[in-house]
């Protein structure tokens, strides 16, 4: 958001946002570079990846698709193979390490022009990944799939429990797949005092990690956005956003039920 923000407005590079809906999907014709995040961050709305390809080319001006693909993970979603994008991104530090002990990213495409040109700008801007910090990559993607379904798991059930307290938990943000899940408390206290009622969970702005994370974006991973961004994005003061660990469910399940009933009181 900040880079959007500042820098590249500082490189002449103008930047406009589209609804998940895409009921304002762009005019393509000024836009070189098409960025779609699916699930968003962090109300995790599913974006229709095929729509957005199909609406790009059926223009006269083909911007490059690009996904972020860090929160489905290759695991869920592959928007190369299916067809839906020219460049894919992960941020390794998330699903990919899976430990919270490395940052890294990776781009991937089929496009061998667009290879070469990020290839040659990596290579000459400096970026590239320490020997270390991609053994530790390597060595995440081993249990990346086993790791996936557990998050996923976890998950799922979170989300059931949600769903017993609908005088807590004013609504529930979870696109049915995935480690990610958000709720809505509704106020900034209600939000601070569940937190505090947890045990498990690990207070943190990363996610995709064996621990379950937990924070609430108003005052931590969209802190810098103004308040009229916020409401754009539906964001209230008592959203939480959870990042599902791979501990056993029942623990988990009955952490936060702990807490969902001390903050019900």
């Amino acid at each position: 958001h900040d880079l959007l923000k500042t820098l590249v407005k500082d490189m002449d590079i103008h930047v406009s946002t589209f609804n998940p809906d895409l009921s304002n999907f762009p005019d393509t014709k000024k836009i070189k570079l098409l960025f779609v995040e699916s699930p968003t961050n962090p109300s995790l709305h599913v974006v229709n990846l095929k729509k957005v390809w199909d609406l790009v080319n059926a223009s006269k001006y083909r911007p490059v698709v690009c996904v972020d693909n860090t929160f489905a993970t290759p695991i869920v979603q592959r928007p190369l193979e299916e067809n839906c994008a020219d460049l894919t991104l992960h941020s390794c530090t998330k699903y990919v390490c899976g430990h919270g002990d490395s940052i890294g990213g990776v781009v991937v495409t089929k496009n061998p022009e667009l290879y070469g040109k990020i290839k040659h700008t990596r290579t000459v801007s400096g970026g590239i990944m320490s020997p270390f910090v991609a053994f530790l990559c390597m060595r995440g993607l081993k249990t990346m799939g086993l790791r996936v379904q557990r998050h996923q798991e976890n998950a799922a059930h979170l989300d059931l429990l949600f769903q017993k307290y609908p005088n807590v938990v004013k609504k529930i943000h979870y696109p049915g797949f995935g480690g990610m899940i958000s709720i809505d408390l509704g106020t900034r206290e209600k939000a601070a005092e569940f937190v505090s009622h947890l045990k498990i969970p690990v207070i943190a702005v990363s996610l995709g990690e064996v621990r379950t994370l937990i924070n609430v974006p108003a005052c931590m991973t969209h802190s810098t956005y103004s308040e009229e961004e916020l409401k754009a994005l539906n964001l209230s003061p008592g959203f939480v956003r959870v990042s599902t660990g791979i501990e056993r469910p029942v623990d988990l399940v009955n952490d936060f039920e702990q807490a969902l009933k001390k903050i019900e009181k």
